[in-house]
């Protein structure tokens, strides 16, 4: 097992906390707002006095028996609606307009006969789906009720599910999970799509048995350690598909009696508690706790970024889809319904400011600072593609519920209900699509061809994964519900061809999804028409570039070409310390790109793996303990992350026909600010900035770092390459991962270059899988001055053909310019970054015939005069420079 840990952060202080057994992140809060202050209410009962151990498995074909409405709550489950600490005031009962219909979660009753027309053999999704039903109905017959002979009446002895915070349990020799919400998920399912009524209740009476075994323990009240009553069951990482249950629940309702109902209720008040203070890895719940709709819940007027985290959003469904799975005929005082207000007007309210438009929600919100808002709406997954995107399913798992039961009115539910209508979504199917590389591979024989991707943010694995159903299936769904139709073709496509095996093995994919759990073939069926026209790849119709502006990421390509850059903000879970980072990718081959990891060891979590600078700072009070959470990070001269840094990072991008560039700042990342301790601080970081420049046409790129600190500290220059680099001078050479690529990196400046290579990835627990990127380059300046500059020359070619050498060039006179003579083009940049270009010469050779010059004044004019090989740029009437400070002049 992987041993990882989990760390909590209250006020300005990292605070160590538990040791965590299992495939478990690296979690961290931000920006907490403060102590949670619980609500005030009483654990309920469950409201009958059996042991769950005496729970009798009903005969699968007989329906519960039926009572109008569930009797009121005993004394010991009764307790008041929700009340915040030091308030009086109720949270409202939201009433909905599918009160009293069933199924109103992810499937109306309306689509119930369309989806049993999708039920035939032709169709590939249903054919995985009922595979698997039976799956659940053999393992129900076999393991659940009494297994091993026991009688068919009583659960087994012992019960296959251990009740775990986990439920990474599977069946001995098996894939199959143990987990009772998974099988009894399908078997909900299963009696909403058949037509026969003997097999409807078989299935619905199986799914309840299976989920009441679980609830009546649940409804006796939370106990540590307990199983399935411990609170970190529907907290930690089973909690994030604790949806199943309510969404069994919906699905079922008819074979649900009173006492049934009371059970389900009792359990699901207890969960909901729980996640309204959930501190999984601190931060994970809305604060002030009970206060909605109100700008409390922007911490410093600003967003709170904490809620882009996977254990946040995953609270954020549950609590949804609980408090609309029952009647208010059946919640006593309408307790759990009033759930639904925090769901909607906390948990909503905080994720709209970050995944909502800047502009709509601060026009929304009544706020101006339009620029600190939206910053996980450009499209990209903030915690990456790779590991946790899957938690935007939850969240458009979420916001379906919401739509399906017809909670979309702005009156009722708030101006952040437009959420579930923004932008974002669309903008992330072709962020996803645009980061996915253009053609598959086979890694291993056994999985099939894959689609690569580069990495950001922690990750497992460099391709894309059965998960992708899970992330864009519920979009689908929700969007289709929206009358949107836009985006049906591209999801249809990804998830039919991206995930390893492509369309060849989607049948094998839905017909066994354990090792990811049956929402990948469930959802694959609600999210693909078999009516509709084949999937076609969109790719070719989207743009070349693709830029998240929010985060500060920007991918490009050209033929087989491409480019990514990122400069993002760091304040949450699962985000690298990447700012400045880029990859290059030539003949459908990554020749450098960040080394993609979920290091334990915090190696790779590491400014000098991810294709960027480390730059060393220093305390006054001198070198923190060993004890301090980012000790390697401070003696490697790492950026800081987790909201760590002084500052945000600024980017910004541009391109043209035959260029990309980045202009990127990123200097409050390498500084850590301690408000109540300044002898703490590090902060002798003064300057950390990159010019980064990719030409297309001839495979390569140029980077140009200013960087400034205090004279005696280190300043280095990082880049990842898959074979050793062989360094001669200013000048080192590596080769691809296939062999059939050769990297060249010429060193311009510094002026005494210091280089060496180390192989970092070996030293990683673990590297991603497919990742290539196993050596880094790295280039000190020798002198340690205050100031440095970096000019590097990055080129991929064929092997045995050698790459454009690159020459220094200077200005003689006026604004200092500095750049490399590549071929027939100088590639220039503004030496100091608060220079403004009034005038420059310079000297170049004879065969230029063009400069582009970078860090000049944004959309400002310049001009060009050459003379005898000497050349005078001034700014002036001219030629036109973009929206980052670069311009193209011929000579």
């Amino acid at each position: 097992m992987t041993r990882c840990f989990g760390f909590v952060r209250c006020v300005a202080a990292v605070v160590a906390a538990t040791l965590c057994v299992g495939l478990v992140c690296l979690e961290m809060p931000v920006r907490a707002g403060g102590p949670a202050v619980p609500q005030q209410n009483p654990a309920p009962r469950a409201p009958t006095g059996e042991s769950p151990s005496a729970l009798a498995f009903l005969p699968p074909g007989a329906p519960a028996a039926q009572s109008p409405k569930a009797p009121a709550p005993s004394a010991a489950s009764a307790s008041t609606a929700q009340v915040p600490a030091g308030s009086a005031k109720r949270l409202p009962v939201l009433e909905i307009p599918t009160e009293g219909r069933h199924p109103r979660l992810w499937v109306g009753a309306a689509d119930v006969k369309e989806l049993q027309g999708w039920a035939h053999a032709q169709n590939p999704a249903w054919t995985g789906f009922h595979t698997i039903l039976q799956t659940s109905v053999t393992h129900y017959t076999h393991f659940f009720p009494g297994g091993k002979g026991a009688p068919a009446d009583k659960p087994a002895n012992p019960f296959p599910d251990l009740g775990d915070s986990q439920g990474y349990g599977t069946f001995k020799g098996s894939n199959v999970p143990t987990a009772v919400e998974c099988h009894a998920f399908v078997l909900a399912l299963g009696s909403l799509l058949t037509k026969n009524e003997q097999e409807r209740a078989k299935y619905a009476g199986m799914a309840r048995n299976l989920i009441l075994y679980a609830l009546r323990q649940v409804a006796q009240g939370l106990q540590k350690g307990v199983p399935f009553r411990d609170t970190a069951f529907a907290t930690y990482n089973r909690g994030k598909g604790i949806q199943k249950f309510p969404l069994v629940v919906d699905w079922i309702y008819p074979y649900l009696s009173a006492e049934d109902k009371a059970t389900i209720r009792a359990a699901f008040l207890n969960w909901s508690q729980v996640c309204l203070t959930a501190s999984t890895t601190g931060g994970d719940h809305p604060t002030p706790v009970g206060v909605i709709n109100d700008k409390a819940l922007l911490p410093n007027g600003k967003p709170y970024r904490m809620c882009a985290n996977n254990y946040y959003i995953s609270h954020a469904c549950a609590l949804t889809h609980m408090s609309l799975c029952l009647d208010l005929t059946d919640d006593d005082e309408g307790q759990l319904r009033s759930y639904l207000a925090n769901a909607t007007g906390a948990w909503l309210y905080q994720m709209y400011g970050m995944f909502g438009d800047a502009e709509q929600v601060c026009a929304d919100l009544g706020l101006k600072n339009v620029d600190d808002f939206g910053l996980a709406s450009g499209g990209f997954a903030p915690e990456g593609p790779a590991l946790y995107g899957e938690s935007l399913g939850w969240m458009f798992e979420m916001f379906l519920a919401l739509q399906t039961s017809g909670c979309t009115e702005a009156k009722t539910f708030g101006p952040q209900i437009r959420l579930l209508t923004a932008p974002f979504a669309s903008r992330h199917i072709q962020a996803y699509l645009s980061w996915v590389d253009a053609t598959p591979t086979t890694m291993k024989s056994w999985q099939g061809p894959v689609y690569p991707m580069p990495g950001f943010g922690d990750c497992l694995v460099l391709y894309t994964d059965p998960r992708l159903s899970s992330i864009l299936g519920p979009l689908a769904v929700l969007q289709a519900r929206q009358g949107v139709t836009s985006n049906q073709n591209a999801i249809a496509w990804a998830i039919q061809n991206l995930p390893p095996g492509g369309a060849a093995a989607f049948p094998k994919r839905m017909t066994n999804p354990w090792t990811y759990g049956p929402q990948q073939t469930v959802l694959a069926f609600l999210a693909l028409d078999p009516h509709a026209r084949p999937a076609t790849d969109p790719r070719p119709d989207y743009p070349p570039i693709f830029i998240d502006q929010k985060q500060g990421t920007l991918i490009a390509r050209h033929g087989h070409s491409a480019c990514f850059f990122r400069c993002c903000w760091t304040s949450i879970n699962h985000q690298q310390p990447d700012a400045g980072s880029f990859g290059l990718c030539r003949n459908g081959e990554w020749i450098t790109k960040p080394i993609s990891n979920y290091d334990n060891k915090r190696i790779g979590i590491n400014s000098m793996c991810l294709n960027t600078l480390s730059v060393q700072n220093l305390r006054d009070a001198g070198d923190p303990p060993k004890s301090f959470h980012f000790y390697n990070d401070y003696l490697t001269g790492s950026q800081y992350w987790l909201d760590a840094g002084q500052s945000d990072p600024q980017v910004t991008f541009s391109h043209g026909d035959r260029y990309v560039h980045a202009r990127s700042d990123f200097t409050g990342l390498y500084n850590r600010i301690e408000r109540y301790a300044s002898d703490k601080s590090a902060d002798k970081v003064s300057q950390v900035q990159r010019l980064f420049l990719w030409l297309p046409e001839h495979d390569l790129a140029v980077t140009y770092d200013r960087v400034a600190s205090r004279a005696g500290l280190f300043k280095r220059w990082n880049n990842a390459s898959a074979k050793p680099p062989e360094i001669q001078g200013a000048v080192a050479v590596s080769e691809s991962a296939n062999g059939k690529q050769t990297y060249t990196v010429q060193t311009l400046l510094p002026a005494r270059a210091k280089s060496s290579a180390a192989d970092l990835r070996s030293k990683m627990n673990k590297a991603a899988e497919g990742e290539a990127m196993t050596w880094v380059l790295t280039v000190d300046d020798a002198d340690q001055p205050a100031v440095s500059r970096f000019l590097h020359v990055l080129q991929a070619t064929d092997p045995g053909t050698a790459a454009i050498p690159a020459t220094l060039v200077q200005s003689q006179e006026g604004t200092p310019l500095e750049g490399a003579i590549i071929g027939s083009t100088a590639v220039l940049f503004v030496k100091n970054a608060d220079d403004k270009l009034q005038s420059s010469t310079l000297d170049l050779p004879a065969g230029v015939t063009e400069i582009i010059l970078m860090g000049v004044a944004p959309n400002a004019k310049y001009t060009v005069r050459a003379n005898a090989g000497r050349v005078l740029v001034t700014a002036g009437p001219g030629v036109v420079a973009d929206e980052a400070g670069l311009v193209l002049l011929e000579l």
